[in-house]
Order: C-alpha cells, then sequence, then structure tokens
C-alpha cells in the first residue's frame, strides 16, 4: 500500500470519526437524561425546530451556520464541533498510528479482519470514554438533571442540541 492509499484511509476515517463524534454528542446529552437515541431528531435548543439534514453535516455544518441555527440564528455551542473533530481525529490518528507502526503494509502483515477488528475495538473504546467523560463533566458542573437550569441542562456551557 502506498502512502496516498494510507492518506486516503485516513481521510476515510476522519469523515467515519466526525460522525462518530456526532452520535457521541447525542448519547452524552440523552442518556443522562432517559430520553431515546434515535427519535426525535436533532433540535434547536431555542426554537425547537428540526435541525435540516443538510445542515446536520458534523463539523462543516456547525461551521457554515457558523455555531447558529438557521431558524432562530440562536447559538448552538461549539462543543459539538469540537467533539466531532476530535473523534475524527482520535480514529484518523489510530490508523495512522497502527500503519506507522506496523514498519510496511499493516493490511499485508497483518490482515485485513485483525487490522479493523483493532482499529473497531480501539473506536468503540474512544467512543465509549468520551460519552463516559463528557456525560461526567455536564454533571460536575451542574448541567444535567432536575435542579440544573432548563437552558443549560446537558449544554457542555452553551446551548445543546435535544
Amino acid at each position: 500500500m502506498t502512502a496516498w492509499h494510507h492518506a486516503i484511509l485516513a481521510i476515510l476515517f476522519l469523515v467515519v470519526g466526525s460522525c462518530v463524534g456526532s452520535f457521541v454528542n447525542v448519547c452524552a446529552y440523552r442518556i443522562p437524561r432517559g430520553l431515546s437515541l434515535c427519535h426525535p431528531r436533532s433540535r434547536c435548543p431555542r426554537c425547537r425546530r428540526f435541525i435540516r439534514a443538510r445542515d446536520n453535516l458534523p463539523v462543516l455544518g456547525w461551521l457554515i451556520l457558523r455555531g447558529r441555527c438557521r431558524s432562530c440564528r440562536g447559538a448552538i455551542a461549539p462543543r459539538y464541533a469540537a467533539v466531532e473533530l476530535a473523534v475524527g481525529l482520535a480514529f484518523a490518528g489510530t490508523y495512522v498510528a497502527a500503519a506507522g507502526l506496523a514498519g510496511g503494509d499493516v493490511w499485508e502483515r497483518a490482515g485485513v479482519r485483525v487490522v479493523f477488528a483493532g482499529l473497531l475495538a480501539t473506536w468503540t473504546t474512544i467512543s465509549l470514554g468520551l460519552v463516559a467523560a463528557l456525560i461526567a463533566y455536564d454533571r460536575g458542573c451542574g448541567l444535567t438533571g432536575p435542579g440544573a437550569p432548563a437552558q443549560h441542562r446537558g449544554a457542555g456551557r452553551g446551548a445543546d442540541l435535544a
């Protein structure tokens, strides 16, 4: 495998990781509240309108809208884009590290199943750890639970998507 192939895979894993990061945000917000992870769709914390699919692209949607709701222009916390980007970089970085440490073609040396299983295990651990850390952070800041101010419940120091 050439360096170009590794770069393309790293970019692919960055994109996949950013999508997983978006789901990490959903989990960190909804799990402590006993809400479904599937329904309803994400919505603006201010006007409660559903976020359009084209605006719900990890990192890019937040950047294009400059951190604001398309409908009401209310602020959407930068934590969302930061978590999405961090998970994407972690996924890509894990792959780059695995490929670099292999000292050759990791896919041929270890086999596709072994490499992919190792990456999935690492990515799952990263994602679950981050969900747990975000939930603990929100609880420590008093941003979750019945005593938290309504506008800040689970907000990570800003507005949050439900």
